[in-house]
């Protein structure tokens, strides 16, 4: 009789450092997760930043080109009105193009946002 209880306390002890130890197991591995993600959405909004900082110049070199180029048009047409009118024109252009293509841009941002993604990932390696 006395062989039965110790064999039920043992294995009740058993149980019980098996739960502990899956308890501490999930505990380390939903660390574990957290830990990545902080660390991929750091990486992600680090590119996301790189990648405002580098349109803001880009925006910043097409307006000023815009305007240089304006006042180009308005020397060579001998009216500052009628130059930066052309250059409007031209931003309107290339607006409406963009709307055009805007289903096939936004399709390869996508998939260039993927590649980047996937490059983080494979160094992480």
């Amino acid at each position: 009789m006395k062989n039965k209880q110790e064999e039920n306390i043992n294995l009740f002890g058993l149980y019980e450092r098996i739960k502990a130890d899956l308890h501490g197991y999930l505990q380390n591995k939903l660390k574990w997760l957290k830990l990545s993600t902080y660390e991929k959405l750091a990486l992600a909004f680090g590119h996301l930043g790189f990648f405002i900082i580098l349109g803001v110049f880009a925006l910043s070199i097409f307006f000023l080109g815009v305007i240089a180029f304006g006042l180009f048009l308005g020397e060579c047409l001998g009216s500052y009105a009628a130059g930066f009118g052309v250059m409007a024109l031209v931003v309107v252009i290339l607006l409406i193009v963009t709307m055009i293509v805007g289903k096939s841009l936004r399709k390869s941002l996508a998939n260039l946002m993927v590649k980047i993604i996937h490059k983080v990932e494979s160094n992480e390696d």
